[in-house]
């Protein structure tokens, strides 16, 4: 029935997002001196917990930034040499649901939209 329906679309969704994220933690190893930043839109509001499981079976969850806090002013975000050095070369932002205490490096997308300079600073 209809609850079978949406569970069955989670689980493809999840599977379809792990083989996504499965091909950017192969490509991150093939290219050690790359950053990558995601932006997930998160269009069914779910939480970032459920992300989190996906991220860890694809391996990400070491290689990916966490800020020291929720909210980090652009003078004191990392460089692109500091992110490859600490191996911490995956940005990751969600625009919706984004929660620092259950999953630091799940960045709260909408807070850094605020200000451009952000992703000014991660695309240059």
């Amino acid at each position: 029935g209809q609850r079978y329906g949406r569970t069955h679309s989670l689980i493809e969704k999840e599977v379809h997002h792990f083989l996504y994220l499965f091909e950017v933690k192969t490509w991150l190893d093939g290219n050690p001196n790359d950053v990558v930043t995601l932006l997930i839109v998160n269009s069914d509001n779910l939480p970032p917990t459920q992300f989190d499981t996906v991220f860890q079976a694809a391996g990400l969850v070491s290689i990916s930034y966490a800020p020291p806090q929720a909210t980090v002013p652009i003078s004191q975000w990392p460089t692109l040499g500091s992110l490859i050095d600490n191996g911490t070369r995956l940005i990751t932002f969600l625009d919706a649901e984004a929660d620092f205490t259950s999953v630091p490096y799940i960045i709260d997308g909408m807070r850094c939209s605020n200000d451009r300079r952000v992703f000014h600073l991660l695309t240059a």
